[in-house]
């Protein structure tokens, strides 16, 4: 069985979470990090200002590796940010960066590549240059980063977040964390159906020409 060869389990391998389980009686160890992406979008046109204290707390999470977002066609990424949410620190990730010297070295008595990572070269990685933006400027589509090194880790990451809206309950989460996944395949809300929402045969509200008179309007379903 996998778990013979490796008694250890990768954070995203759900293929061996029940045998690890039962293999070890209890949650198993992870062998790596996780570096955990959550997209969201904070508005439809604009930034809402008020998730801008919420983001601007969650880069105080130990945990916290930045933020991805900008504007559009300007994307960076921010690595801290005023405790008020009024602005945002980051770095422009399309930076061109020149690739350091290369060398053949005996290694282990074997021949090698060696990198040369010269203190000038080391320095020209590093800027006192960072850009400032305001917060409510943004594009309202981000992506959050924490990076986990254990289970312990990710515990925590969920911990404080919990924690943090429970003492803040007057500002919307950015997102949840649940014990299981939501179950897509469950029917479809039988008020919505009634409404006609859902209704293949219910006509659309057509204008002159049989186009729709304000294109933006639409239905969140």
């Amino acid at each position: 069985k996998k778990h013979q060869a490796n008694p250890q389990a990768h954070p995203l391998d759900l293929e061996w979470e029940e045998e690890l389980v039962e293999s070890v009686g209890g949650p198993a160890e992870w062998d790596t990090g996780l570096l955990l992406l959550i997209p969201a979008r904070l508005g439809l046109d604009s930034f809402n200002a008020d998730y801008v204290t919420t983001v601007a707390h969650y880069f105080s999470f130990p945990q916290s590796v930045g933020c991805l977002g900008g504007r559009v066609r300007g994307a960076r990424w921010f690595y801290g940010a005023v405790s008020d949410g009024s602005k945002v620190f980051g770095l422009d990730p399309h930076t061109v960066q020149a690739a350091p010297k290369s060398r053949q070295a005996l290694i282990n008595g074997r021949m090698a590549t060696a990198i040369e990572l010269s203190d000038d070269y080391l320095r020209s990685c590093h800027t006192t240059y960072h850009e400032v933006l305001m917060l409510p400027k943004m594009d309202p589509s981000i992506a959050l980063g924490f990076y986990c090194k254990d289970q312990a880790d990710l515990e925590q990451l969920f911990a404080s977040v919990e924690t943090y809206q429970k003492e803040n309950s007057g500002q919307p989460s950015i997102f949840a964390v649940e014990d299981a996944a939501p179950s897509y395949a469950s029917p479809a809300d039988s008020g919505m159906v009634s409404s006609g929402l859902m209704d293949d045969d219910a006509p659309f509200d057509e204008g002159p020409g049989g186009d729709s008179e304000n294109e933006d309007d639409f239905v969140m379903l």
